[in-house]
Order: C-alpha cells, then structure tokens, then sequence
C-alpha cells in the first residue's frame, strides 16, 4: 500500500483520524530519507537480535523470539525525547513492574 493510497486520503479516513486525534503526515514517494527513525530502529532491532541469538546460540527457528525480546526491552529503557522517561510508561501511564 503506498502512502498516496486511495483508502488513506479519503473522507472517511480523514473523520476517523479526527476522533482519535491523529496527525496524518505525508511522505514524499520514493524517499528514504523520510524513514530515518524507522529505518535506524530497525537497524538496531536486527543487530541487537542477532547477538542475542550468537550469545545464546540458538537456531534459526528462534528469530521471532529474539526480535520480541529486543523490542520488549528496548521499550523499557529511558529514552532523550520523552524526557527520559521508558517509551512503556510514556504510553501507558503507568510505572513498569520489574
């Protein structure tokens, strides 16, 4: 589905990004560089989850599981731009239980 997509601009859309209180933002098409966050997370979960699976050697079949894990921790962890609070509790509200 490309960003310019029929269903994403129609009216419809446009109502219910309003009630939720949505900000839709367009991309130019065919730009990277408008992915730079996304394109830098993903990069981060593939390295993280590969040395998780060379440091407990597991098989192949286990990749979800170290992708999972890896994103489950790094949503944990402070982050600078919100004000150095978890991604988790940022979201949610709610302290995290440890």
């Amino acid at each position: 589905m490309s960003v310019n997509e029929i269903v994403l601009s129609s009216n419809i859309m446009q109502r219910v990004c309003g009630v939720h209180g949505i900000q839709r933002r367009y991309a130019p098409p065919r730009d990277p560089r408008a992915n730079g966050v996304v394109e830098n997370y993903f990069y981060y979960l593939e390295t993280a989850s590969r040395s998780v699976m060379n440091a407990a050697n597991v098989p192949d079949e286990m990749w979800p599981l170290a992708y999972e894990y890896v994103s489950y921790e790094k949503n944990r962890l402070p982050h600078k731009t919100i004000e150095d609070q978890p991604p988790y509790e940022h979201r949610t509200g709610r302290q995290q239980r440890y």
